[in-house]
Order: structure tokens, then sequence, then C-alpha cells
């Protein structure tokens, strides 16, 4: 009976670490389903489960939305390679999580594209915004030198308007910004 005791309790012990070890599994699988694994943001998928397929996901009160693209980073990929791509991708990531508020989310929408939802901010707010993202990216010191700005669509939600003509009003503010010369922002 002590022999039995002392394997059940050993079997016990052994179920007790899987089952620990897979509730880890699972934690580190919710993350990345909902985040970018290089930038740790939340990735396209979160943002649209969260905000293009539930209109509920915010309060229809004075939210902006600005799409944000590195400018020239195809030509950053061709002279420094995809490696330092991916770092500039990180250092960008890490100056849009540092320039907004708790509350505003920010994503990776793909590529060298990124969002961010701002709830309870208008137009001015969001200018605002991208005022200071730029300034911080042109003080960051981004590896080997190499300087980044980015171009800025900025849409606020209108009344009655679903979260998806909002996006697609900030991504064709984003394409002027990018014809008139890139390194600033436009208003849908």
């Amino acid at each position: 009976m002590t022999k039995y005791n002392l394997h059940l309790t050993a079997n016990n012990k052994e179920l007790q670490k899987l089952q620990h070890e897979l509730e880890i599994k699972n934690s580190d699988l919710d993350f990345l389903a909902q985040h970018d694994p290089l930038t740790k943001l939340y990735n396209r998928h979160y943002f649209n489960q969260t905000f293009l397929n539930d209109e509920r996901a915010y309060d229809n009160d004075r939210v902006s939305l600005v799409i944000i693209d590195i400018d020239f980073f195809k030509t950053i990929n061709d002279i420094h390679g995809h490696v330092m791509g991916d770092k500039i991708l990180v250092q960008v990531a890490q100056v849009l999580q540092a320039s907004v508020r708790d509350a505003d989310v920010v994503a990776r929408w793909g590529g060298e594209e990124f969002v961010i939802v701002c709830q309870h901010v208008d137009i001015q707010g969001a200018k605002e915004l991208c005022q200071r993202i730029a300034q911080e990216l042109q003080d960051f010191s981004f590896d080997n030198n190499i300087k980044v700005t980015c171009s800025f669509g900025i849409a606020m939600l209108g009344e009655h308007e679903s979260i998806q003509h909002c996006f697609e009003r900030a991504d064709m503010a984003l394409l002027q910004a990018k014809r008139t010369g890139r390194n600033r922002y436009c208003c849908a």
C-alpha cells in the first residue's frame, strides 16, 4: 500500500507539473494569437477582431484612427539588410508605444504599417500625437544611425460611421501624406 501511495503521489506531482506547463503554453499561444511576434504589438488579427468586427469595442465619443507607414522602408532593407530592417521595426514600435496613452491601442498592421486607435481624442489631439511621434522618431538613436521618418493618415470616426469606413478614410489620408512628400500627416 505504501509503495502504491508513493507511486500515486509521484504521478500526481508529474500531472501537476504537466498541467502547469500546459497553462504556460496556452498563455503563450493566446499572446501569439493577438500579438505580432517581432514587435510584440497587437497584430492585425487582434485589430480586426476588436475593432473592425466588433463595433461595440469603442464608444462613439471622439475615436480617432492613425495609420502610420515607415517612409522608404524598402530602402532600409535593401541597403542594410532584413535583419536591420527588423530591428528598425522593433525600435519604431517602441517609439510608438512610448508615445501613446495607456488607453490607446497600437497594432502592427503588416509590413511597415501600424495603426493607432485613440479613444476620446479628436482630430486636433490625433495631430498632436503624430507631431509627438515624428519628433520622437527624429530624436531616437536608431541602430546604424539610420534616420527614420513616417507618414501618417488620420481620420476621426463620424457619427453613425463604421470603423471600417473610418479606417478607409485614414488610409486615403496616409496615401495623400506619402504623395505630398512623406514625413507628414494628413487628415481625412
